[in-house]
């Protein structure tokens, strides 16, 4: 497991914001950071007082934690995060500049990890919160928090082809970590195509999906989006990817399939470059941020 020296941030007293993006991090240890690409930035807060009414415990705000939320934002434009180990976040401290311990239990709740703590597309931002049951005290102006978090990140990277694919429904792709089939497919225009992967694994490892014409030119791909569903075992993952295929220059066989038809109609190669094992980054955080209040 590698480890991040500690990053001090302190961010700017931001005046009447509740839910507001804050500054960004700064090194003020006076050392070196051990890893000086990884990037620490408190990008929101959220303050919302208990419900003495609500049986479940939860804020007068609904959509809002009970308590205090600090949101961050990891970036590292050298490393592909992978996801959160949830089980590995520790928070050591959280008070206002008044001594309120924030990190006392209420009814039913206590200090942990937002649920949804979560990647960027490109897999270089890793955001999460850290949230506590209670509120700072009237006329407190600066928060401390003080923690960790471990983020895995792939390395070992390599790639895989899979020739003789024909772009239908249930088609299967079975190169790279996990298992696929064409779960949906569409076409739009006259050139573009919408595909649905889908899988029972975690698609987390894997850095791109390319896909290739039979005329051995490149299908300029782009992932437009994924989504989950289900719980453990039970949970599949999709992705969402569009296809372009470039316009046929020259004379035009108005008989022969062109564009998303073309596309279908052919036998095309994926390229998958996924990672094969998992490192494990802990990243030490001590910040103290204004309140504005």
């Amino acid at each position: 497991m590698r480890r991040i020296l500690p990053i001090f941030l302190i961010a700017a007293l931001v005046s009447g914001l509740i839910y507001a993006p804050l500054c960004r991090a700064q090194d003020e240890t006076g050392t070196k950071p051990q890893d000086p690409e990884v990037k620490v930035e408190v990008v929101g807060l959220s303050i919302a007082k208990g419900d003495p009414n609500d049986k479940f415990d939860r804020s007068v705000v609904r959509g809002l934690p009970r308590g205090t939320a600090l949101h961050f934002a990891i970036t590292d434009k050298t490393r592909f995060f992978t996801r959160f180990e949830k089980e590995s976040a520790k928070i050591e401290l959280f008070t206002d500049q008044k001594g309120t311990d924030l990190l006392k239990p209420s009814a039913l709740n206590k200090a942990k990890m937002g649920l949804l703590p979560s990647v960027s597309d490109d897999h270089h931002t890793a955001m999460f919160s850290m949230t506590a049951p209670q509120t700072p005290a009237p006329g407190a102006k600066e928060i401390h928090f003080r923690g960790k978090v471990v983020v895995e990140t792939g390395v070992d990277e390599k790639t895989e082809e899979q020739k003789r694919l024909l772009l239908k429904e249930g088609s299967e792709i079975t190169v790279g970590p996990c298992l696929f089939k064409i779960k949906n497919i569409q076409a739009f225009g006259e050139n573009n195509l919408q595909i649905t992967l889908t899988s029972d694994k975690s698609h987390s490892a894997i850095k791109t999906i390319e896909f290739i014409g039979a005329d051995g030119k490149k299908i300029k791909t782009r992932k437009t989006g994924q989504s989950s569903v289900g719980w453990d075992k039970n949970k599949t993952y999709d992705l969402y990817y569009s296809l372009t295929k470039e316009k046929e220059k020259g004379p035009k066989d108005k008989t022969a399939p062109k564009g998303a038809e073309k596309m279908m109609s052919e036998l095309v190669t994926v390229r998958i470059t996924y990672f094969t094992k998992v490192d494990k980054l802990e990243v030490p955080i001590d910040v103290k941020v204004g309140l504005g209040l």
